[in-house]
């Protein structure tokens, strides 16, 4: 007879564990693993936030330097390819490695708060989608960064949106 394992794929990770000596362990508590490491402080994130702003507008600027050197007469597309840019900065690293340049400097991940892995394209998509207007309006950032401090995992809008979480990388 097949193992009955077998057939709940992919695993359930808050589901009972096996252990090494065959037992089954009990669920993680809350439904979720902890994550791969603390939550990060507010100096962290405010620290990544700067630096990816940073990042962001020196490859905005990048962009419309280099149109206007190509002789670009619509200024529509400029800023479309921006905004296409801009978003893939916030998106993909997210989904591929959980961070970002700001966040490798700061010494953040974000990861799926259910599981501790990195993100899905979705969950990042969704995360910078609300993230967005807090880049363009920073007071509203620094006022919902605050806000998180009330939550047991310091999880801030953009967070709860994506169902991530960010910690601090052990070193």
């Amino acid at each position: 007879m097949a193992d009955a394992h077998a057939f709940f794929l992919p695993h359930d990770p808050s589901a009972a564990q096996p252990s090494p000596n065959g037992r089954v362990l009990p669920p993680y508590p809350n439904g979720f693993p902890p994550p791969i490491g603390p939550p990060a402080g507010l100096g962290a994130r405010f620290l990544s936030f700067f630096l990816d702003n940073g990042v962001v507008s020196i490859l905005a600027v990048g962009i419309v330097l280099a149109a206007e050197a190509a002789g670009a007469g619509d200024q529509d597309w400029v800023f479309g390819l921006v905004v296409c840019a801009v978003s893939v900065y916030w998106t993909v690293p997210v989904a591929l490695w959980g961070r970002t340049l700001g966040r490798l400097a700061a010494g953040t991940r974000v990861v799926d708060a259910q599981t501790g892995y990195p993100p899905e394209l979705v969950q990042a998509v969704v995360r910078a989608m609300v993230f967005a207007p807090c880049a363009l309006f920073p007071l509203l950032a620094v006022f919902l960064a605050l806000w998180s401090r009330w939550d047991p995992r310091f999880r801030t809008l953009w967070d709860r949106a994506g169902g991530t979480c960010v910690v601090r990388v052990r070193t």
